[in-house]
């Protein structure tokens, strides 16, 4: 039998993590080149030559990527806790993490890949206490 484990993989975007001054400046650039503004932010422009650009140059706006995310990491949870899968929330994990874990907004500080590290290791010894021994 095999035991699985599922990680929900910490996003810059999402992390309920206090993020260091870099983290917000990577944060802040990735939300404004990556997403279109928030509708409330687009009813506060002015038309102007770029209004339409500004209005539909991304992939979506940042709520509707947030809210999807969650929507599907609830979904995840429910099948893996319906399946006696063990799932992780690096997420909320990390919530209390000082320090940079974001490199940027997919990838990790090579601190932040050892607490994610450490973070697999006690949960697989968790539910396989035997495996490194």
């Amino acid at each position: 039998k095999v035991k699985m484990i599922i990680g929900f993989q910490p996003s810059i975007f999402t992390t309920k993590k206090k993020l260091t001054r870099n983290e917000n400046i990577l944060l802040e650039w990735q939300r404004s080149t990556r997403f279109r503004p928030s509708d409330e932010e687009i009813r506060d422009l002015q038309p102007e030559s770029s209004y339409e650009f500004i209005k539909y140059r991304s992939v979506g706006s940042w709520d509707v990527f947030v809210e999807g995310y969650n929507i599907a990491k609830t979904k995840i949870e429910l099948l893996a806790e319906k399946n006696g899968i063990r799932a992780i929330d690096f997420d909320e994990l990390t919530r209390d993490v000082e320090g940079p874990v974001f490199a940027d907004h997919v990838h990790y500080s090579p601190f932040g890949s050892r607490v994610i590290a450490n973070i697999f290791v006690k949960s697989i010894i968790e539910i396989e206490p035997r495996i490194f021994w």
